[in-house]
């Protein structure tokens, strides 16, 4: 499990592929980018199950990583790649893909090997707050960097920009409003080395949106991710403290994309 920022490539979770046995309807609320629209099973039945063959739009990057799930409410559930009948194919909150009494509404789960499985289902048997089974968001993602280290206090900035517009009444008096929040995060760095300065220039220049996590995910995981872009140049050509051994040094701007 990681403690510092972490990239990931877009959304592998193909949509096309994607078998829900229930709740087919609303099944896309699952890869929306929204979390406040939840997907529910149609009914209480004792097994629901899902499977999808993943989707690498990128020609380098052909395995999975991280499985991420966020708003369940899945209490006995089991996960299966396709390439191994043993239950025990990621590591995350758990040690094992067979959840028994999982309570988490939020999982973050890395797999012990690269994965390049075809296909993969779920099974869901029962919920830990006996009602439909519902997810908000579904990530399969390939990870491109973990920063080698956090920023120093100050050096990473993160804000929600609101997203709004005012209208002038007759009166004098304005309206404002509301379309919606938007993360956003200027970030410094020193002393990388030449491999993190790599793989920042694969972020930087990835085509289409990326995934940026910045809380860590050693013991439990808040489930903040953001689909985001790099604003601006890449400028981590620069030797930190202007010595070569120091390593380099650089800032970007990112900031999330649209639904």
């Amino acid at each position: 499990m990681s403690k510092n920022f972490l990239f990931y490539s877009c959304n592998n979770l193909n949509e096309d592929t994607l078998f829900v046995s229930s709740g087919t309807s609303t099944a896309s609320r699952m890869y929306d980018n929204d979390t406040s629209t939840v997907w529910g099973a149609a009914d209480t039945a004792a097994t629901l199950s899902f499977s999808f063959d993943p989707y690498f739009p990128e020609t380098g990057r052909l395995t999975a990583t991280t499985l991420i799930f966020v708003g369940i409410n899945w209490q006995s559930f089991t996960i299966s790649d396709g390439l191994t009948t043993s239950a025990n194919i990621v590591d995350g909150p758990t040690t094992s893909a067979n959840f028994i009494s999982n309570s988490a509404s939020t999982l973050f789960l890395i797999m012990p090997y690269a994965n390049t499985s075809p296909s993969w289902s779920i099974t869901v048997n029962s919920t830990f707050d006996n009602s439909v089974a519902s997810c908000a968001e579904w990530y399969v993602l390939s990870e491109i960097t973990e920063l080698e280290r956090n920023p120093k206090f100050g050096d990473y900035k993160p804000v929600i920009m609101r997203q709004s517009y005012e209208h002038e009444m007759q009166d004098g008096g304005t309206i404002i409003y509301e379309l919606e929040n938007k993360f956003q995060a200027s970030i410094k760095i020193g002393n990388i080395s030449e491999t993190q300065q790599s793989e920042l220039l694969e972020v930087y220049d990835y085509t289409g949106e990326f995934y940026f996590i910045p809380d860590g995910t050693t013991t439990s995981w808040g489930g903040k991710i953001y689909k985001c872009n790099w604003i601006g140049d890449f400028n981590f050509y620069n030797y930190a403290e202007n010595i070569k051994d120091n390593g380099f040094t650089g800032s970007f701007r990112i900031q999330e994309a649209s639904n």
